[in-house]
């Protein structure tokens, strides 16, 4: 069975800004179908932000792109099922309504981990935090 990433609007920014190592592994491997890589819609509205407010049209259309490549990436809708389940988990673990629906959608696609570099993270278990400095060290990663 095909390895589910959940990726978060932070690992799609240091993909494309930083373009750490670890990520371009990771997109690599995405690409060549080894793992399958799930974000929600919320990932789009966080990375186009700072785009937006500095009137940079070709980074937003960066980001658009990457985010509407359904090969790569499996983004799924902010629907009342998630927003629910969202709901829930902050009122079982804490953690702020962004947050939430990241993780809400993680579980509903069924993933293994969430890749993110935010520590605050909060999740119920067995969902758990990969880092991108962890990614090499996952049971399932290339050697």
């Amino acid at each position: 069975m095909q390895e589910r990433l959940y990726i978060d609007a932070n690992v799609v920014i240091d993909f494309i800004e930083k373009s750490d190592r670890h990520l371009m592994i990771l997109f690599a491997e995405a690409e060549a179908r080894a793992v399958g890589l799930v974000t929600s819609e919320l990932t789009l509205a966080e990375v186009i932000v700072q785009p937006l407010q500095r009137s940079e049209a070709w980074r937003v259309h960066v980001f658009e792109e990457l985010l509407a490549d359904r090969k790569l990436i499996e983004m799924l809708p902010i629907d009342r099922t998630i927003l629910r389940r969202s709901a829930e988990l902050r009122a079982s673990i804490g953690g702020t309504t962004p947050d939430s629906i990241h993780v809400a959608t993680a579980l509903a696609a069924e993933c293994d981990a969430i890749v993110s570099s935010d520590r605050r993270l909060k999740m119920p278990k067995p969902l758990h935090r990969l880092s991108p400095a962890d990614l090499p060290q996952r049971p399932g990663a290339p050697s």
